[in-house]
């Protein structure tokens, strides 16, 4: 159902489907707070199988690069403490940390150039 809608209003506006995803999953996104990704059940599911915590560090960079998720967000959720001493989600803050200095090395550098 939510393809046929998604297809009329891609048809209504006359517009690519890369254009309506470009507008639609930003605001269903939007919805999302991010720290709340580590907290359900689902979530310890993935981050106590190896090969989903994989790919939380890839999903992250490219929804990052998609402007899906901004860099408050993603800097906001590292910050925050939800690991509840666990390893396996503590190790996917590890798999993180390279995006994490990277991002926090672009706002350093972001500034400087403002100055």
């Amino acid at each position: 159902i939510a393809s046929l809608e998604l297809n009329t209003l891609r048809m209504a506006s006359n517009t690519t489907i890369h254009d309506l995803r470009v507008s639609v999953i930003p605001t269903i996104l939007g919805q999302v707070n991010i720290a709340n990704f580590l907290t359900s059940t689902e979530d310890d599911h993935c981050a106590k199988t190896p090969n989903h915590s994989k790919l939380f560090a890839p999903a992250i960079k490219k929804l990052y690069f998609l402007d899906v998720l901004d860099e408050e967000a993603i800097l906001e959720w590292n910050s925050s403490d939800l690991t509840d001493g666990d390893p396996s989600k503590s190790n996917i803050k590890k798999r993180v940390a390279p995006f994490i200095k990277w991002l926090e090395e672009a706002e350093v550098e972001d500034s400087d150039d403002d100055d």
